[in-house]
């Protein structure tokens, strides 16, 4: 092991993965690989069914580990299931879009704040906290990057965009997608990175927690959003930790949205 990977495993208490969170970690991505496989082939019964009985083995699995660490970082593994699993089963004609989006980043943020409760982690710990001056350079180029990120997915899914009535309907689609991004941004690069980097070295749970909020879009069964998406994840996720807040980064997701789905959509119709 390098000095490097010593002095950080030394300042964040980083424990390391042991075999057996190693295959947890493992079979997150295998359940929501075979989640996105079964959807596809429109078996929404049997992804649900693989998605809970994986939250069940996680729920299982977090009351049995001793290492407080770990057993964070088992916790937090579930708000991936979760979204997945509640973006599946919710009705389309009852929670239309956006309204739909938002509705399951507020349940998936009460199981944040529980998490948090039981793992230890404060606010300041999870990015809950103004962005220094020095950091505005870095953040404004997260929100070019998010610009450029929602153009290049637009042209790989060349989405509909939401329709607005006037002034108020565009200002509450606007004020949705803002939520959202908060919402997902404290879920993502705030919650369950903070607690994949007190386990794992920092390339890692940056690279691993980057890959998992990827999976969240293999629904749209593309290879390039999978990419985009993770690699999007994976800025933010430096971007956030560089800083020490997840504003800059929810800025930069709301960005991401409004281009892809009211920006772009309105201008090409």
């Amino acid at each position: 092991m390098g000095d490097v990977e010593q002095r950080h495993r030394a300042v964040v208490g980083v424990q390391g993965l042991n075999m057996p969170m190693t295959a947890v970690a493992i079979a997150e991505i295998a359940t929501l690989v075979t989640a996105a496989w079964l959807t596809d082939r429109n078996a929404a019964v049997g992804a649900v069914s693989v998605l809970g009985t994986m939250l069940l083995a996680l729920v299982t699995i977090s009351s049995v580990t001793p290492v407080p660490s770990h057993r964070a970082f088992v916790l937090v593994l579930m708000l991936p299931l979760l979204s997945y699993l509640l973006r599946l089963g919710l009705p389309a004609q009852a929670f239309p879009q956006p309204s739909r989006g938002l509705f399951v980043a507020v349940l998936l943020l009460c199981s944040a704040v529980l998490v948090l409760r039981r793992s230890g982690m404060s606010r300041r710990d999870v990015g809950i906290a103004w962005p220094c001056r020095r950091h505005l350079g870095v953040e404004s180029l997260a929100v070019f990057a998010g610009v450029a990120t929602a153009t290049a997915l637009f042209v790989v899914q060349r989405p509909r965009g939401f329709d607005a009535d006037g002034l108020a309907g565009t200002s509450a689609i606007v004020l949705a997608l803002g939520a959202t991004a908060f919402i997902e941004e404290f879920l993502f690069r705030g919650v369950l990175l903070t607690a994949t980097l007190r386990v794992v070295t920092f390339g890692r749970g940056l690279v691993y927690t980057s890959v998992l909020y990827g999976m969240l879009s293999l629904g749209h069964q593309s290879l390039p959003t999978f990419v985009l998406t993770s690699l999007a994840a994976g800025c933010f996720g430096l971007v956030a930790r560089r800083t020490g807040s997840i504003i800059g980064v929810a800025v930069a997701h709301a960005a991401i949205l409004l281009t892809l789905y009211v920006a772009l959509p309105r201008f090409f119709q």
